[in-house]
């Protein structure tokens, strides 16, 4: 028996064929089956929307938004305005996910009652075994400060996606929020710290590891203009030390010199992160 869905997954898609079925697939085999798929059709010209179809009649609830091609962000805004549960996550179209990643998000948000929920999640290389992002386990509520730690640092456990965080879909319709379609890089981390920002509550942090991110060849990451990178970085960065030194982060003043020391150096680490990958 089915209740009404608590979540939603935003799924943005653009000639993803020989990946959307893992995808598609991943999700037929969660434990969880009280959710929602929003499928995003960025303009596709392969047959990942009729692979879509195929699997509509597989899923209680599924619905396909189609749009011309409009890129990754606008995607995903084009997804939000078509959430209609109280929460949200993201899977992109070439990536999956294991069992419990519904039933993480749904029992997280709901049993903690915070505005954010995270989980880790697996690199993927094809024709190589998966592995895991952040090996210790972790499982607490943090405060904004903490979590925006979190969502910057390139080493750490989270990192900035999206597609490994749930979010409160009132929260985001409150304050008006959505992906910079200005920007094509760290677009994930940008749209967090503005969440972070708006938020009044604590954050569910958790290091489970729950999707699988793919390393792709053609990936956009490996094409990397670094004068975008440097405006994204600088967007990203500056919103974060206003939140780091706000007094609802109940940081401690006397940190706030290490902190910035902390940014300044995490800003040349991102930089080598990305132009490794």
């Amino acid at each position: 028996m089915y209740e009404k869905p608590l979540l939603t997954v935003i799924m943005p898609v653009y000639n993803v064929e020989g990946y959307i079925k893992r995808g598609l697939d991943s999700l037929l085999a969660q434990t969880n089956k009280n959710f929602e798929i929003v499928v995003v059709n960025d303009g596709s010209t392969d047959s990942t929307p009729k692979i879509v179809e195929s699997y509509r009649h597989q899923f209680k609830y599924l619905k396909m938004v189609s749009q011309p091609n409009m890129g990754l962000s606008a995607a995903r805004n084009t997804g939000l305005d078509n959430v209609e549960t109280p929460y949200l996550t993201f899977l992109d179209g070439d990536d999956w996910v294991e069992p419990e990643f519904t039933d993480h998000f749904i029992k997280s948000m709901s049993e903690h009652q915070v505005d954010l929920a995270t989980s880790s999640f697996f690199i993927d290389y094809e024709g190589k075994p998966s592995k895991v992002a952040h090996k210790k386990s972790e499982s607490k509520i943090l405060d904004r400060g903490q979590m925006a730690t979190q969502v910057i640092r390139p080493g750490g456990s989270v990192k900035g996606y999206t597609w490994n965080k749930c979010y409160r879909i009132d929260l985001i319709r409150q304050h008006h929020l959505k992906f910079d379609e200005t920007i094509s890089i760290m677009e994930d981390q940008y749209f967090n710290l503005k969440y972070l920002e708006k938020a009044q509550g604590l954050f569910f942090y958790s290091t489970k590891p729950l999707y699988h991110y793919i390393q792709r060849d053609d990936s956009l990451i490996h094409n990397i203009d670094l004068k975008e990178f440097a405006v994204a970085m600088v967007k990203c960065h500056g919103l974060y030390i206003n939140l780091s030194m706000s007094k609802k982060t109940n940081r401690p003043a006397k940190k706030q010199k290490i902190l910035q020391q902390e940014i300044e150096t995490s800003i040349e680490e991102e930089k080598n992160e990305y132009q490794s990958q």
